[in-house]
């Protein structure tokens, strides 16, 4: 009897089933206290955006009407948490929908790898890298309302990604590339370059293909401008100025060149912390680099060999660094995180070149050693956070 499937497809099932499992598994007993998008979901389940009270841990509320409160990000992940909420408490629902949005990643994402020629069993362990030698496992497992719009956008940017690949309508790529700005707002930069995959795979010129998927992206472009209508009166303020008021960790507001050196430490360089036993090294609240905690990246160096020679892998390259761009001068690297939160902008783009540079470097033994190092430290990380805390 065979036990583990042939096909693609099935494979791909059988991924975001077992991602999302872990990530419920991991979360579970622990609803978030920070319900922002469970709350809006009740909140639209009754015709509302705006909440009509401010719990004190919920400091990110922005006051917008006579008792009215509205959540400063983007509305996606609320969408998403509204059949949820039908059935579990706020806290409860937004953790059970990351946990499960973050899991369905893990499908497209193996699918992605496959449509770039990637052998299977590579592409099988880069989905597994990506499902839990990433923060994606923490992430989408403790479902704060950061930590799940991540996970939202992970799932549609990865869809996206195999749409590019697959040659899918240029509109469905803008329209997925929507959605996940809907909860992401930096991941609508890459839509150029993700068009020029596209391009690349359909055919045709890098003109109609991007109008086409600036077609796709219009109704969620609408739907924002809309959203913050009616929320602040004002279209283009998404909200996040709001929360640069009096905010220690944007002294030069929402973005500026001089944050640039907080990121890079916090990608590059940041380590651990020292605790008390059973776990004396614990990752900080403030982010560790990410070649300690994943450093299969660095299969991103070979796979740069490609670039040139291979104009769908540089576009894949450059959606990923366009997508990371805002966050790298953002202010704040982001707090209570495993790593560096703000890599899963980036990560559908460049998990399949983390492949090709795996298959690119022929080197097994270091592909697996690599793997495993960033599985491990992804668990030992979520789970000292889940059992005692940060130092």
């Amino acid at each position: 009897m065979r036990l583990w499937p042939r096909s693609d497809g099935a494979i791909a099932a059988l991924l975001s089933a077992a991602a999302a499992l872990l990530y419920e598994i991991t979360g579970i007993g622990r609803p978030t206290s920070f319900d922002y998008y469970g709350r809006l979901a009740d909140a639209l389940l009754h015709g509302r955006w705006w909440l009509v009270t401010a719990p004190s841990q919920l400091i990110e509320l922005v006051p917008c009407g006579a008792d009215r409160y509205c959540v400063a990000y983007p509305p996606m992940p609320a969408i998403l948490a509204i059949p949820f909420v039908v059935v579990f408490d706020a806290s409860t629902a937004q953790t059970l929908a990351s946990g499960i949005a973050g899991g369905l990643s893990a499908g497209p994402t193996y699918l992605a790898m496959r449509a770039l020629d990637v052998p299977k069993r590579i592409a099988l362990v880069v989905t597994i890298f990506g499902v839990a030698g990433t923060t994606l496992w923490f992430t989408a497992s403790t479902g704060d309302a950061w930590f799940f719009a991540h996970a939202v956008a992970v799932l549609f940017a990865s869809l996206a990604v195999l749409g590019a690949l697959r040659g899918w309508p240029a509109w469905s790529i803008g329209a997925l590339i929507g959605a996940a700005a809907l909860a992401r707002l930096p991941i609508a930069l890459a839509l150029p370059a993700l068009a020029l995959v596209a391009r690349e795979r359909r055919g045709g010129s890098l003109v109609a293909c991007l109008g086409g998927a600036l077609i796709g992206v219009i109704p969620f472009v609408v739907l924002e401008l809309a959203y913050n209508e009616m929320r602040w009166g004002a279209p283009s303020e998404a909200g996040y100025t709001y929360l640069t008021v009096d905010n220690p960790a944007a002294p030069y507001g929402l973005f500026d060149l001089r944050y640039l050196p907080d990121h890079l430490f916090a990608i590059l360089a940041r380590p651990p912390e020292l605790g008390d036993a059973p776990f004396l090294i614990r990752p900080s609240r403030w982010g560790m680099s990410l070649l300690l905690l994943s450093p299969a990246y660095v299969l991103l160096v070979p796979a740069a060999r490609e670039l040139r020679a291979r104009p769908v892998i540089m576009g894949l390259f450059l959606a990923g660094a366009l997508a990371l761009l805002p966050d790298l001068f953002h202010g704040g690297v982001g707090a209570r995180q495993l790593g560096y939160r703000f890599s899963l902008d980036a990560q559908p783009f460049w998990l399949p070149l983390v492949a090709v540079g795996a298959t690119e470097a022929a080197r097994p033994r270091l592909f697996g050693a690599l793997v495993l190092w960033s599985v491990l430290a992804n668990a030992y990380g979520t789970i000292a956070i889940a059992t005692v805390g940060y130092a």
